[in-house]
């Protein structure tokens, strides 16, 4: 797996694809869902939101899109906690790639595209 310059991922036929998605204070929020390819997620608990991984497709050129939704809670006043974010990590056979991490705005709708070469 190799990141590419536009935020998605280069994969290889068949690559096992696993990612977690970790927060750094209570109250996960966080969704996925997987076009393209058969997702597998884990039961996980604080700090761990998500724990998932699928297999890339094996016919080179095409391609599964994960989309993930990220959701932050609010004070009665509006403000987010200090600190607060989410952290998502993927990796695949060539092992980790750089995490990424995402701060509030309430909710951020994300996707990730990963071709196979």
């Amino acid at each position: 797996m190799t990141p590419r310059p536009d935020g998605n991922y280069d994969v290889s036929p068949n690559e096992h694809i696993s990612f977690t998605i970790t927060k750094s204070l209570p109250n996960c929020a966080a969704s996925v869902n997987l076009s393209g390819a058969a997702l597998s997620c884990s039961v996980t608990e604080f700090p761990v939101c998500k724990q998932c991984s699928f297999t890339a497709p094996a016919t080179p050129g095409a391609k599964a899109t994960l989309t993930m939704s990220l959701d932050f809670q609010s004070d009665a006043n509006g403000d987010f906690a200090d600190g607060d974010m989410y952290t998502v990590q993927f990796a695949g056979a060539g092992g980790s790639v750089p995490a990424r991490r995402f701060l509030p705005p309430p909710k951020l709708g994300l996707f990730f595209i990963f071709f196979v070469h």
